[in-house]
């Protein structure tokens, strides 16, 4: 892509989700069949019970050869190394794909061996769409398969997707099932506070307004059920799912902070994304923010590739590395991710890895975690090599001593950045800033300075 997701030229085009995608599929609107011209519709947390849209037509005949594959044979297909979805009744196998995705590889594979019609909606255009035809390997059928691939009597081929059911539901227990589920041995276990294949439901709790423009909002699993606390990993994301109106939406966000059963999430409320130019974050921010307490989203992770294992060691992927030195470039929210990484390592005794960030943003109003950024600086100087930058001077007065004004990337890099090798080891670089700059600007700037790309990778 040359564009940030949602704009024109973008991976996910100008018009992503549900309302009216160019040239794909119309929605309606479920009450009196009209069609919905880019109205927002009431805010929902869920489907409308008898909601229903026109989706992309029926899937036609394979193709000379090619199978019809049943939801079982589907469902065997469910790893990073096997890995085929479906999506409008067509099988498709990603194998090939992965790596190439610009949302990383796990935004595919966490959907491996399943229908995944309503995520891959809720973000993607006509655009991804093409991208699918070559991956085709079939129809998804609902009747059972003969082992010769024939469907039984009374199978069909399946309907377009046609109901606002996420395929990743809500997960939660039957009607008179209680909370806890039981091991083979007879003995209550608890339930998984986060699943990265199913959603979970979570809860507004508490709204925090920190200014006109940034919330911080804690969510909750339900108390009644006895769920066991699995830390969110530093550096991975959560995905949050929710209704907009009749859409199903989506979006990504590194957590602020987690406990046993609990998230929160710092939002920037904007009607546009200056950062990112992201109308999709725009929207679900916005969403987010108008929720009232006790409002439901459906909550589904970790994921990602980057896990920091301290003291220097962190795998990418499966690629392990270890660095004494770590050049950090982060813009607007992306910040949360690489404050947290320095705060684990630096809150560690035996962690002695230097960290040289660079947090630059168009305007003072958008920086966050300030404070708790020059706290640690003061704590720990020896390893807090930091540097604020501003793309502007404030009309107004206010203070930016601490800041410098109007650098370029390359400046700001040569200037305040690790070396490139430090006797036998080399420097580490770790980029969350839109994709369209690092893929364009910086990663081609840093690699001609002489940093491995390898160890050069964006969150």
């Amino acid at each position: 892509p040359t564009q940030p997701a949602s704009n024109k030229g973008g991976w996910m085009g100008h018009s992503p989700g549900g309302f009216k995608v160019d040239n794909g599929p119309q929605a309606y609107d479920p009450k009196n069949g009209k069609p919905l011209v880019g109205k927002i519709a009431p805010v929902l947390t869920k489907a409308p019970a008898q909601a229903t849209v026109a989706v992309t037509p029926q899937a036609k005949q394979p193709e000379s050869g090619a199978p019809l594959i049943s939801l079982a044979e589907l469902q065997k297909h469910d790893t990073k190394e096997d890995c085929w979805i479906a999506i409008h009744g067509k099988v498709y196998n990603c194998n090939s794909y992965l790596g190439k995705h610009p949302g990383s590889d796990d935004a595919i594979t966490l959907a491996a061996g399943t229908d995944c019609t309503d995520d891959f909606e809720a973000i993607h255009s006509n655009k991804a769409y093409q991208l699918l035809e070559p991956l085709y390997v079939g129809d998804l059928c609902t009747g059972e398969m003969e082992p010769n691939g024939v469907v039984e009597v009374g199978g069909s081929r399946s309907e377009p997707h046609k109901d606002f059911s996420p395929t990743w539901p809500i997960h939660k227990h039957e009607a008179g099932h209680p909370a806890l589920t039981t091991s083979s041995s007879g003995k209550p276990v608890k339930m998984l506070a986060l699943d990265p294949r199913k959603g979970q439901e979570f809860h507004l709790v508490k709204k925090t307004v920190i200014d006109e423009a940034t919330r911080i909002l804690k969510f909750e699993r339900n108390k009644t059920e006895d769920v066991e606390d699995i830390p969110i990993p530093v550096g991975q994301r959560i995905i949050i799912a929710s209704f907009i109106g009749f859409h199903h939406a989506m979006h990504t966000y590194f957590p602020l902070a987690d406990g046993p059963g609990w998230i929160e999430l710092l939002v920037k409320v904007c009607n546009i994304c200056e950062h990112t130019g992201c109308k999709q974050e725009v929207e679900f921010s916005k969403h987010l923010d108008s929720l009232e307490i006790g409002g439901a989203v459906s909550v589904k992770g970790p994921v990602g590739r980057f896990l920091y294992h301290g003291r220097g060691n962190y795998t990418v992927g499966k690629k392990e590395f270890y660095t004494k030195k770590i050049g950090m470039f982060a813009t607007h929210t992306g910040i949360i991710p690489l404050w947290q990484v320095i705060k684990e390592a630096c809150t560690n005794p035996d962690d002695k890895t230097e960290f040289y960030l660079v947090y630059r943003n168009i305007s003072i109003k958008d920086c966050i975690l300030m404070d708790e950024l020059k706290d640690l600086q003061g704590k720990y100087p020896s390893q807090c090599h930091f540097t604020f930058a501003l793309d502007n001077k404030p009309a107004t007065a206010q203070k930016t001593d601490n800041f410098k004004i109007g650098k370029t990337f390359p400046e700001l890099i040569q200037a305040h950045f690790p070396p490139v090798k430090e006797g036998l080891f080399e420097s580490s670089v770790i980029l969350n800033a839109p994709r369209v700059d690092v893929d364009e600007k910086y990663v081609p700037f840093l690699k001609a300075q002489g940093y491995d790309v390898d160890r050069v990778f964006m969150l």
